[in-house]
């Protein structure tokens, strides 16, 4: 049988295991608070990179697109510079060629393709325009003076 002495030690013990596991279970629940704390943070952290993530692959994209659109410009500028074409149809010849179709699989603009291509579009156009001079174009009065003189050396031949 129990004696009262080690019933009184049993329920000094259990009083002292039940402060014990309050303090235990107190600990625990700020653990845990701070776990969710870190847990939001963590949360919080992976939103912004996220975010920041997105906003970094726009601005990519707007810089390459700066960047296409610079090396399109480069192109046709300087193609239409050197060619023969009239400059009221650069705009028209311009337009001809889809730059947007000489992107590679991995996005990048195909410069080399795109500037052969305007090449070959000027080239056409160029050799589709009158290789002669229109009625009306140079300088009136040159063409005029050409005239006098032929008509004059065949009238000096007739009188000589």
């Amino acid at each position: 049988m129990i004696t009262e002495e080690q019933v009184k030690e049993l329920e000094s013990k259990l009083t002292s295991l039940q402060s014990l596991l309050e303090a235990k279970t107190a600990q625990c629940e700020g653990l845990e608070a701070q776990i969710k704390e870190k847990d939001e943070t963590i949360l919080s952290v992976s939103n912004e990179n996220k975010r920041l993530d997105k906003e970094l692959t726009i601005m990519k994209g707007n810089i390459q697109a700066e960047k296409d659109a610079a090396d399109i410009e480069a192109v046709t500028s300087k193609r239409l510079a050197e060619s023969t074409l009239l400059p009221a149809l650069h705009d028209k010849v311009k337009a001809m060629v889809n730059a947007g179709a000489f992107k590679a699989a991995d996005g990048q603009f195909d410069k080399k393709a795109f500037a052969e291509a305007f090449d070959a579009e000027v080239k056409s156009w160029e050799d589709a325009m009158p290789k002669t001079s229109a009625i009306g174009a140079g300088d009136p009065k040159e063409s005029a003076k050409t005239e006098y003189d032929k008509y004059k050396a065949e009238f000096q031949a007739i009188l000589n």
